[in-house]
């Protein structure tokens, strides 16, 4: 795949504008439009770590928002509580069995009426074999498997949540002074229709025409500031709160690379959490399955004992050992490898519908970065040379004011459709990321 880069000037008809109408307002321009690449922000200020309040103001990487959701998330709280619970787990199956004792107390009448006192005490141990209790401690520890991989797929949901709207900020941030210079223009051009209407060189039409498109121009505006705000607060709410009313978030859009479908893929069979969740509930039923067919052996009773009766005393060992012979856990052995059965066949299902998605997010990435790619190459220096040849014109007196307002609205449109263009790609390749189970420090 190859794509062009999004310059916000290159196309941008405000400037040009400017050059060719030769200044004919007071209005301040805009000052961060610069040639090239999306201009990167200034470096952010220092952000204080922890639990600190961030500073009003302040320019956030993606890689600190991202560390700020994780701080903040309640699935963090999910997370330990699961992994309390699998080592919980994992003490308990560790436990051996209590002892038992028993105490036996009474008197004796002997055949010529004497009272005699008798009683016994004794200790009881059960002991399983070695495997029996290996295989139920090892089923107990898949357990805990199981909780790292679920763990991990929840941080790339969070990861690719907040990854997504701090494009969307990043986008709308670009959006509003690219639409405080089209209403730039806009007002410079009602200020040239003024002027030409003064010198009888306009009609009152057009003076009309040229305010309610100026009017329009501000409406736009005023609703990239709205925009603004809602990504924000979109933003911060996926961090728990904890960002501050105002702040820029710093994203290279241009980073739009080429990306291998077949590595893709491989990645996703590797080290996707979804991908792995299902191998650990196979391998758990696996061990499961182990731990069934032990608890059918028996387990060693040992006791030792002392008692006393009439005027004798005892003491003495018992051994016992319990004999399979009704139940040997048929019952629970069948089950153990009809659940193994039935997860087998729903990781094959869905590590096929994993496929499928990463195909299909391949597939529309690879479109979004084309279309990036026609309105860098394309779309956009035609944009820019129509409206230089319409505002030439109009200036010259052979062309109407409705041929510059057509051609400054079609400019525009294309600054809006290329801004759509990188979002669309961005938020694409997210979506990829996302189906491989990607984390975005793991990025290619």
């Amino acid at each position: 795949m190859s794509h062009g880069r999004f310059d916000r000037v290159g196309f941008t008809p405000v400037l040009l504008g400017l050059v060719l109408l030769g200044g004919c307002s007071g209005r301040d321009q805009p000052s961060d439009a610069t040639n090239g690449r999306i201009p990167a922000a200034d470096p952010p200020p220092a952000i204080p770590v922890g639990s600190e309040a961030i500073a009003e103001g302040s320019s956030l990487t993606v890689e600190r928002l991202l560390a700020i959701a994780a701080e903040h998330t309640p699935n963090r709280q999910i997370f330990e509580a699961d992994q309390r619970i699998a080592q919980a787990l994992v003490t308990q199956a560790e436990a051996w069995s209590n002892p038992e004792i028993d105490v036996e107390g009474g008197r004796a009448w002997a055949n010529d009426g004497e009272h005699l006192s008798i009683g016994r005490v004794g200790v009881r141990q059960r002991f399983e074999l070695p495997e029996k209790r290996s295989r139920r401690i090892e089923a107990a520890r898949s357990q805990q498997a199981l909780a790292t991989w679920d763990a991990q797929w929840l941080r790339v949901e969070l990861d690719q949540a907040v990854h997504e709207a701090s494009i969307r900020v990043a986008v709308v941030q670009l959006r509003i002074p690219e639409s405080e210079q089209s209403a730039l223009l806009a007002h410079h051009v009602l200020d040239t229709v003024k002027r030409r209407l003064d010198a009888g060189e306009a009609t009152r039409s057009d003076w009309l025409r040229a305010q309610v498109d100026a009017l329009q121009t501000d409406q736009e505006r005023d609703r990239g500031q709205r925009g603004l705000v809602a990504a924000r607060g979109a933003l911060d709410a996926l961090c728990a709160g904890a960002l501050p009313a105002t702040y820029s978030v710093i994203v290279d859009l241009d980073d739009l690379p080429d990306v291998s479908l077949d590595q893709t893929l491989e990645f996703a069979r590797v080290q996707n959490p979804r991908w792995q969740q299902l191998d650990a509930v196979v391998e758990q039923r696996r061990r499961e399955i182990q731990r069934e067919e032990a608890a059918a052996d028996p387990d060693l009773t040992v006791g030792a004992f002392t008692g006393r009766e009439a005027d004798s005393r005892s003491v003495g060992v018992t051994l016992g050992v319990e004999v399979p012979l009704w139940n040997r856990n048929q019952g629970g052995i069948a089950l153990a490898r009809a659940q193994l059965a039935r997860d087998e066949a729903e990781r094959a299902q869905q590590q096929k519908a994993i496929r499928a998605e990463i195909q299909a997010a391949w597939f529309g990435y690879d479109q979004a970065v084309r279309r990036v790619t026609s309105f860098a190459e394309s779309l956009s220096p035609s944009a820019k040379e129509a409206l230089t040849l319409a505002i030439h014109s109009y200036e010259a007196g052979e062309s109407s004011l409705l041929d510059v307002l057509d051609a400054r609205r079609t400019a525009q449109q294309v600054v809006r459709s290329h801004l759509d263009a990188v979002e669309d790609a961005q938020l694409a390749r997210i979506r990829l990321d996302r189906a491989a189970g990607r984390l975005p420090e793991a990025r290619p």
